[in-house]
């Protein structure tokens, strides 16, 4: 992730395909062109104070055995990013942002066959 701004702000980093994807989006927002892609931008923000808590739930690990151990456990950050991924559709629904949210997760090391 680029380096936290001093002003606290939240961060933009957008893809888009090309020149033609940037007119469509400009025209129609996130949205898929007729080739079923379209634009997609990642918003984050720096948190540089501690968080805690007191149990975890919900983890989604690459195998069944790494999330159980974890599930239920303390957590402490000191310090952490929070990240929206933005797609032109709902992920559950439209392949090309899955595939977005998938290579995101999967670009840190997550089980990204777990999120959608």
């Amino acid at each position: 992730m680029p380096e936290p701004d001093n002003a606290g702000l939240s961060g933009v980093v957008t893809f888009s395909s090309g020149q033609e994807m940037e007119d469509f989006w400009e025209g129609h927002g996130y949205a898929l062109d007729a080739s079923r892609q379209g634009p997609y931008a990642v918003f984050y923000r720096h948190h540089a104070r501690a968080i805690q808590a007191k149990a975890v739930s919900g983890v989604r690990a690459s195998c069944p055995a790494a999330g159980a151990a974890v599930e239920g456990a303390g957590l402490l950050l000191a310090e952490y990013y929070a990240v929206s991924v933005v797609t032109p559709e709902d992920p559950v629904g439209d392949p090309f942002s899955r595939s977005v949210v998938r290579d995101f997760v999967a670009s840190f090391g997550g089980p990204a066959a777990a999120l959608v």
